[in-house]
This record gives structure tokens, sequence and C-alpha cells, in this order.
């Protein structure tokens, strides 16, 4: 195989598995007025999600495998993130690509040029708020919620849910499922994936857990994304595993 084809294909599929945890927050990100009837342990979860919440720290672990399974690339990055004019953003803590230390490359990027794409191809600077969660009170508008029953998961008696998201034109439609505490109503854990993929990508699926954050909050501690696709003779899997930590409160900048 070409080594240029295989080089490019394993940038391009690693800017997609962190690219996609940032699709999904400027999806989830988009205004529309609220909900018209509560829907039970739902609507307490969305009272969860009224303050916005960012974390300190997260570390994002990415895998790259062949249509065999063979890995052909991984990737661990660090971050520390901070809050800059009410906006978060993500500093680089360490970056190993392959068993290299990359950290100060990306830090020279960062110095350079500030929140965007360098080189590498990696995005320094990105919008956290909200991470990923369909509880957002400004998406209940264009969201449709379907009780589904109680279940148990793990050891906890959960109230599962189905639901459908839209942007605010109607297109890009995410659907998923949604696993709440079945007495307090606090998110345990999602799963979703979009109605309509992009070109060459054949899967994208994300599950995220939750837990109850500081104040009456939701933070979502840990994001897996797997994604799979391909062109022509070259087939790709994308895990990326992301783990955040130290939630607080976001104070956003103006009134």
């Amino acid at each position: 195989m070409n080594k240029t084809c295989l080089a490019t294909g394993r940038k391009s599929v690693r800017r997609a598995a962190c690219g996609c945890a940032i699709l999904l927050l400027a999806f989830a990100a988009a205004a529309a007025p609220p909900p018209e009837k509560p829907l039970g342990l739902w609507d307490r979860a969305v009272q969860l999600c009224r303050q916005v919440v960012v974390p300190t720290h997260a570390v994002f672990k990415t895998q790259v495998t062949n249509g065999k399974g063979k890995i052909l690339s991984r990737a661990e990055f660090t971050y520390r993130i901070e809050i800059e004019k009410g906006r978060p953003k993500l500093l680089v803590v360490k970056a190993i690509e392959d068993g290299k230390n990359v950290t100060e490359e990306y830090r020279a990027a960062e110095k350079k040029r500030p929140g965007k794409k360098h080189k590498r191809g990696h995005e320094t600077t990105i919008n956290l708020s909200p991470w990923y969660t369909p509880f957002s009170p400004s998406a209940q508008g264009r969201t449709h919620v379907t009780p589904a029953g109680k279940t148990v998961l793990g050891k906890r008696q959960a109230a599962l849910y189905r639901f459908e998201q839209t942007d605010a034109s109607g297109a890009h439609a995410l659907v998923g499922s949604a696993w709440l505490d079945a007495s307090t109503g606090l998110p345990i854990k999602v799963e979703v994936h979009p109605v309509s993929l992009p070109r060459h990508v054949d899967s994208l699926d994300t599950t995220i857990w939750y837990e109850k954050g500081p104040g009456e909050t939701l933070s979502p501690v840990r994001t897996l994304i797997e994604g799979g696709g391909g062109f022509l003779w070259i087939h790709r899997k994308v895990i990326t595993r992301i783990e955040s930590s130290g939630f607080r409160l976001l104070k956003r900048a103006g009134p």
C-alpha cells in the first residue's frame, strides 16, 4: 500500500475521532425553546443541566486499527482546561503519539497559533460547553423522548428512554438511548449516534457516563467514541476514550 496514502489515512481518522466529540458539542449548543410538557424523570435530568460545568483535566486515548484488527497507531493527550473570557480552553499537558513524546511540538503550536489548527491538524481550543448531553435545556424543543420502561444497569434500577434530536433546521438527526436513575432521575449513561453519516464513514457510536457534579449539576465523566469506515481497499476503526475530572461551574464573561 502506498505509504503516503496510509499516513494520510491515519491522520484523518485520528482527527475524525477527536473531532466527533466537538461536532456533538456544537450540535447540542444550538438554541431552541423549552419543551411544553415535562417528562417526569427526564425533566429532572434537564434541571441538572441548567448550569454548565467544565472539567479541569481531560485525557484522550485513541487507537486506530485496520480491517483485520491490526493496531496502526495510538495516541494519548492530557489536557488542562482553563477558562479564558468565559470560554473553556484546552492546554496540552502531555502528548504521546505511537510511543513518542510530542508535547513540546504541540505546546509550540499553541503559542504560535492558539486555538488554530497546526501542521498536525489538531485543534487546541474547543467549546466544552456543554460536553454532549441530550438533556441540555436549550435542546429540548427539538428533542423527541419516548419512555421505554424500567431496567437494571449494573446494580442500579434505571428508567430507559429513547430519544431523537435534530438541529434548528430539522436536519442531522441524532438518535439514542438514555438510562436514568429510577428514583432520582440522575442520568447514568447515554448512547447516541447520528442518523446520517459523512461520506466513507460506516458507523459512529458515542457512549457517555455521568455523575452528579458540583451543586445541582451533571458531569460527563467518561466518553467512549467508536467509529469505522473506509474507501476502496482502506478500512479503519477508531476508538477514543475520554476521561474528564475536576468539574466546576462555568462562569461566563459579560452579562
